[in-house]
């Protein structure tokens, strides 16, 4: 029986390489290689439309390189392209044809060799007939100009946007839109080189996420005019090699935006079309087999809401706020989330409502932990189909079921366990591992100089060195002030009946064993020294 051949798409090659744009030719496989001299795994494929013949097809996405490798797009495979964009490589002077989406028409073990023009069952695109033999529509050449071309005539709008996947090192002339799923706070950098500011935010389309960089003028022109779920053009930024450090985004690339970039908001009838925030849900039960400091998406019911908190960090020396939140989901595990300053301060969930949260970082601290980041972002309720399911579940059973807890709790530990001084030593403190316990002794001396003068400029608590003319400086601001905070650092001598110890204590716990701030004891210190002395030793000799 004879083999009926799939129509090729003749005359396309023509047309594409003339930036006109073709709706998903189908072409075949001629022959394909790897592309050795490169710092990415990629293929360059030479193709045929039954006329003419083009070796300039390249594949560089990941899923596509995969496919390749497992024998998809074998010689003599009748392909039709889906996704393709045309730029035009520097380094050869020439154009090619980045495929980001092809599928399969018919195998090259079904063909086995090259279909010429007759074979194909076609002929020229023109307006004739727009139906193959197999049924399906005609490849014709699009009424919009390619991105590339449209790019240099100037045309706007969404006709001209070329998908995110489709993006390369090598593709100058793109032109995306895409939504903006989470944005990282403002950041201050300095260094031998200069110092300066940075942003980024995460975006994506039908296609795929990937993030985008803004430093110093790029950081505050944009930072204001980007906000989470609203969609926005983004043109002429520079591509290059994701650093996978600091993102966990399904994309070998990210943007860093130029004094060439522009970022335009969206109209709101094409903001409809996008998609929204996606999501990659893990399940609670699965955080222990997840590699520590990795970013997962969690869907969970909010049980336990802390009130915020302050703790001074071990590390800086600032002054931070925290408020941790118990969540559980469908496996009946039980997890602690740790959201961060503003972001702790500002959260109004409620105990049983559902949150998806979106790049939290797993920890370990009393067992596993999750922990919210500059690019974390979250939804109370989110208007997803998981959520119902959820929901139904907890109503259902979920609230009466018992949890099985991945993070110890801090109340649990505080409460339960109890030393005498005695028994803290190496052992019970080791190395880096925290421990907390509970002991009950007086305070037999303090420290007589528990005062130092921090920068306190943009939220630095770094000690800073009086110049004796009226200016303190400040090494890591590198900035002069006449201005600085008073901090505490107060050492402690704690006896009971086994042992005596020394312990430090900073700013808050220090203000509430001393039972004064540590602006009124500075002011004491300057204007009255036997009071400062008085208010110094007012807690000796008390439990």
């Amino acid at each position: 029986m004879a083999v009926t051949y799939p129509q090729l798409s003749h005359g396309a090659l023509q047309q594409i390489l003339a930036d006109q744009k073709v709706n998903r030719p189908v072409l075949q496989i001629i022959v394909y290689k790897q592309m050795s001299q490169s710092d990415q795994l990629k293929y360059r494929f030479q193709m045929s439309d039954g006329v003419e013949t083009c070796s300039n097809f390249v594949i560089i996405l990941p899923e596509l390189i995969q496919r390749i490798s497992k024998g998809e797009f074998e010689k003599f495979t009748v392909v039709e392209l889906k996704a393709y964009t045309c730029t035009v490589n520097p380094g050869i002077g020439r154009e090619i044809i980045v495929v980001s989406d092809m599928s399969v028409v018919m195998s090259g073990a079904k063909i086995g060799k090259r279909l010429d023009k007759q074979e194909s069952n076609g002929g020229f695109l023109s307006n004739a007939g727009n139906t193959s033999l197999n049924g399906k529509p005609r490849a014709e050449p699009s009424k919009t100009a390619s991105p590339m071309a449209a790019a240099k005539s100037g045309v706007s709008g969404p006709q001209s946007v070329c998908p995110i996947s489709a993006i390369t090192p090598y593709f100058n002339a793109w032109k995306i839109r895409a939504r903006v799923t989470s944005k990282a706070n403002k950041r201050n950098w300095s260094n031998a080189r200069g110092e300066g500011c940075v942003f980024s935010f995460d975006c994506m389309d039908e296609s795929t996420e990937i993030r985008v960089n803004a430093f110093t003028k790029e950081c505050d022109k944009y930072y204001d005019l980007i906000e989470v779920n609203k969609v926005y053009y983004i043109t002429k930024g520079t591509v290059k090699t994701a650093n996978k450090k600091f993102s966990n985004l399904a994309n070998d690339y990210e943007i860093t935006l130029n004094s060439d970039s522009v970022v335009e908001l969206c109209a709101d009838i094409e903001v409809s079309e996008m998609p929204k925030i996606r999501y990659r849900f893990v399940q609670i039960k699965d955080l222990e087999s997840v590699a520590l400091q990795s970013v997962v998406d969690v869907l969970a019911v909010v049980k336990n809401v802390d009130e915020c908190m302050s703790i001074t960090s071990k590390k800086t020396q600032k002054e931070l706020k925290k408020r941790d939140i118990a969540l559980v989901d469908k496996t009946s595990y039980e997890v602690r989330f740790t959201l961060w300053n503003e972001v702790a301060e500002q959260f109004d969930g409620q105990t049983n409502q559902i949150i998806a949260i979106k790049n939290a970082v797993v920890g370990e601290f009393n067992g596993r932990t999750l922990s919210g980041v500059s690019s974390t972002t979250y939804q109370l309720d989110p208007d997803i189909p998981e959520t119902n399911i959820l929901k139904e579940w907890f109503e259902r059973e979920g609230q009466t079921l018992s949890t099985n807890t991945l993070s110890k709790s801090y109340e649990g530990i505080r409460d339960n366990e109890w030393k005498f001084l005695s028994q803290i030593n190496e052992q019970t403190v080791n190395g880096d591992n925290r421990s907390y316990f509970n002991i009950r002794a007086r305070v037999v001396q303090t420290g007589r100089n528990p005062i130092y003068k921090a920068c306190g400029q943009n939220g630095c608590l770094k000690k800073v060195t009086d110049n004796n003319n009226g200016f303190y400086h400040c090494a890591k601001c590198q900035t002069d002030s006449t201005q600085y905070e008073p901090r505490l650092v107060l050492s402690v001598a704690l006896s009971d009946c086994t042992s005596e110890i020394w312990i430090t204590l900073f700013q808050e716990q220090a203000e509430k064993i001393l039972g004064i701030s540590a602006k009124e004891l500075h002011e004491l210190q300057e204007s009255n020294p036997p009071e400062f002395v008085k208010a110094l030793t007012a807690s000796e000799f008390k439990e």
